[in-house]
């Protein structure tokens, strides 16, 4: 019988919660046979997970919304890296460890079972560069700006540079905003903001797609596009 931990999820950002109200928690981990499992959660409270480990494997929980057609990763998730982060044989995710859970999938997506594998990464290196040392602060402030997918895969290919943690390439990309109200991107980082109707806003566009929610509907932009899709018929 594998080892029983409590976890704890982190509270969701007062702006999410205004915008949205409590999500649901889809959570996901690694278990002693080395299989993903997966559970949700209605309620924040604390809950307890079986896990077995001697390597270092993430434990990711994404927010999402059902009754709102926002689905698992429309949001960033919150995570922790296990056994790096028990405490007390208990595990609080946080958003900052959400960005690294990520990141490990990202890095074990790419590796071939070399050297580089994420059970082998420097987690500790990478926390104290992410959360203290990283000279950017925009970075510092949303590691959500980062394209983690390709700093893991120059990662996997090169070896570990801080270079690689870098933000991403943003376009301009101007939009009317088709209600008035606050508005939240999927970053737990950044706070919401109050649009007019018809006020026109210029978002950082990059070649993934990306959103803003309200209360009335989605804004789905990358840099070529953008729509609103209102709350009934959000995708």
């Amino acid at each position: 019988m594998e080892p029983r931990y409590r976890v704890i999820l982190p509270e969701i950002p007062p702006d999410w919660e205004h915008v949205l109200g409590e999500p649901v928690w889809n959570i996901e981990w690694i278990d002693g046979s080395g299989n993903w499992r997966k559970i949700e959660r209605q309620e924040n409270r604390p809950f307890s997970l079986e896990m077995y480990n001697t390597k270092m494997t993430p434990v990711i929980a994404y927010p999402y919304w059902p009754e709102k057609n926002l689905h698992p990763r429309a949001f960033h998730p919150a995570g922790a890296i296990f056994p790096l982060d028990v405490q007390n044989d208990t595990i609080t995710l946080d958003w900052q460890g959400g960005v690294e859970a990520e990141f490990y999938l990202f890095l074990s997506r790419f590796n071939d079972g070399g050297k580089r594998s994420p059970e082998q990464f420097d987690w500790k290196r990478f926390r104290a560069l992410l959360r203290t040392e990283l000279k950017d602060q925009d970075v510092k402030n949303d590691p959500w700006k980062v394209d983690w997918e390709t700093a893991a895969q120059k990662i996997v290919n090169s070896g570990f540079n801080s270079r690689y943690i870098a933000e991403k390439e943003y376009s301009d990309m101007k939009v009317t905003i088709p209600e008035s109200g606050i508005w939240v991107s999927p970053s737990p980082f950044e706070r919401g903001h109050y649009w007019e109707k018809g006020e026109h806003v210029i978002l950082k566009a990059s070649e993934s797609v990306s959103r803003y929610v309200s209360e009335k509907g989605t804004i789905v932009f990358n840099r070529k596009t953008s729509a609103f899709f209102p709350r009934k018929t959000i995708q």
